[in-house]
């Protein structure tokens, strides 16, 4: 073949280095937007995926076509329209298998050589597709270590594409790669330009006959392109500072969240201490009152025990003097055996206060399981609030079967009566008017203890009844009230008693009703019977 016949082909420097910004900028943008890949689900990762893929194979198809306008042969030239779609089809597919191969699951260096290898052979497959769609009075032949080279070329760019786009995340870094990948994409095409060697023809080759003047569009080709990405960073570029925006968001919401969770643990304990305290100052009330009580029996005896030592010491004087009179010796007689009989019976008075009030304090504090007799236990408890009674005019009368025992929580029930109770005096009567309080108990058909307690007083409103178990929940807040003694009542009956508690209030009065096994069931128990 004569040197005439080969035709030698010249570069519009120009559009080369318009080539090489578009692959730059392909490759910038097709690495941001697949940044947006690793934090995407669902059909969103799909869009950014197949984003991705149009950015860089789209880019280095726009990069190579401008390419292929830039370099002209002394001879017209033109393209086949089908196959230069075709070619800018295939760059856009493989480039998308690709990204779906390497971010579909965990990360692998195998899924990065895997798709490396199709995208680079596919990029390969681009070019020289889109070299077979060149329409020219010219003959083009490969020289076979080029076309490898151009072909190892883009398979090394292709993984290093996907490797950048998988496990960098810096912008500076991501700034750097582009570049050198730029420079990669355009090595490959020039380099696979350099292995075609064009000869004269005689007749024009080509198969199609479509074609287009390479001048006019290469400027629209690389408008198009620029347009192309520039809309898909500004894409990524919006949804990576919603992404932060959610994410501070959502910072937001855990941290809030865990101050709520904190706040909540904090009033928990807070109203678990107040509870306590609720109880210790009904037990310290109980112990006033009782104190208060006993002063009166043991008084009364201390002064009955003074008179009779008096009076024995004046006996005895007489005795010794031996003045006794049998008149004065049968009234020392009856002082002695009035004075005897009022002691007796007023330490037996305090006795018996000290008595119930040991018992409720120790139930009360105790909370342990025991049996008892619930009509003696009933009256102890009244008793024990007895002190408090005197300084009102209620009444409080008991009605309960006399061989009634359980097997439950003592403590739990004083404590329940002496809320009620207390709530009755300090609520239910505002006009100072004697009321009657009722407590009553009997075994019910299905083996359950139910205990009625009702009051004659002004009753609780109809919007109030939702709410009186509420913790902090009072209408005499300004008087002192907690608002935690109808919660504690709630808590012992539900929790302790493993019972329920229901409230009624018509026009005047209330009454609770509350029922609990006859066998308070322990934790162990309940356990098993879940």
């Amino acid at each position: 073949m004569g040197a005439a016949a080969i035709l030698v082909g010249q570069y519009n420097p120009a559009l080369v280095g318009l080539s090489i910004v578009i692959a730059i900028l392909a490759s910038a943008t097709s690495l941001d937007v697949a940044g947006r890949i690793r934090g995407a689900i669902g059909g969103l990762r799909l869009a950014w995926i197949v984003a991705a893929g149009v950015a860089m194979g789209g880019g280095i198809w726009a990069m190579h076509f401008v390419a292929m306008l830039a370099f002209s042969l002394p001879v017209t030239v033109g393209y086949d329209v089908p196959i230069t779609l075709a070619s800018l089809a295939l760059a856009v597919g493989v480039t998308s298998v690709s990204l779906l191969i390497v971010f579909s699951g965990d990360f692998s260096v195998a899924k990065v050589l895997l798709g490396g290898v199709i995208m680079g052979a596919g990029i390969g497959g681009m070019h020289y597709l889109g070299m077979a769609a060149v329409i020219a009075s010219a003959t083009m032949s490969y020289q076979p270590w080029l076309v490898t080279a151009s072909v190892a070329i883009a398979v090394g760019a292709s993984m290093a594409a996907l490797w950048i786009a998988a496990r960098v995340t810096g912008i500076a870094w991501r700034l750097a790669a582009a570049v050198v990948m730029g420079f990669a994409v355009a090595g490959m095409h020039y380099t696979g330009m350099a292995a075609i060697c064009f000869t004269r023809a005689s007749a024009q080759h080509g198969a199609g006959t479509e074609r287009f003047d390479t001048g006019s569009v290469a400027l629209a080709v690389a408008a198009g392109a620029v347009v192309i990405l520039t809309l898909a960073l500004i894409s990524a570029t919006i949804d990576r500072r919603f992404a932060a925006l959610r994410q501070r968001e959502t910072e937001e919401s855990r941290r809030a969240a865990a101050q709520a969770e904190a706040a909540l643990h904090e009033l928990k304990a807070t109203q678990q201490s107040l509870i306590q305290a609720e109880k210790m100052a009904s037990l310290s009330r109980l112990t006033a009152g009782v104190a208060h009580e006993i002063n009166t029996p043991i008084g009364t005896a201390l002064t009955a025990a003074t008179t009779l030592q008096r009076r024995s010491k004046e006996f005895a004087a007489s005795v010794q003097a031996g003045t006794i009179t049998k008149t004065a010796a049968q009234s020392y007689a009856a002082i002695a055996a009035d004075g005897s009989e009022l002691i007796v019976s007023n330490i037996m008075r305090a006795a018996e206060l000290i008595q119930s009030f040991k018992q409720v304090a120790v139930d009360q504090t105790s909370g342990e399981r025991r049996e008892f007799g619930l009509q003696a236990y009933l009256h102890e408890i009244v008793r024990s609030l007895s002190p408090r009674l005197k300084q009102t005019a209620h009444q409080v009368s008991v009605d309960c079967p006399a061989g009634l025992r359980l097997f439950s929580s003592p403590g739990a029930l004083s404590q329940i009566l002496t809320n009620l109770i207390i709530n009755s005096i300090v609520h239910a009567y505002p006009d100072n008017r004697a009321g009657q309080i009722q407590v009553s108990a009997r075994l019910s058909k299905k083996g359950q203890v139910e205990l009625t307690y009702s009051d004659d007083g002004s009753g609780i409103p109809a919007h109030h009844l939702d709410r009186i178990y509420d913790p902090f929940f009072t209408t005499s807040r300004a008087a002192g009230g907690t608002g935690l003694g109808m919660h504690i009542v709630y808590n012992l009956v539900t929790q302790t008693l493993k019972g329920t508690i229901a409230v009624e209030s018509p026009v005047t009065g209330t009454r609770f009703t509350i029922r609990f096994p006859i066998h308070m069931p322990s934790t162990a128990e309940v356990i098993e019977t879940v």
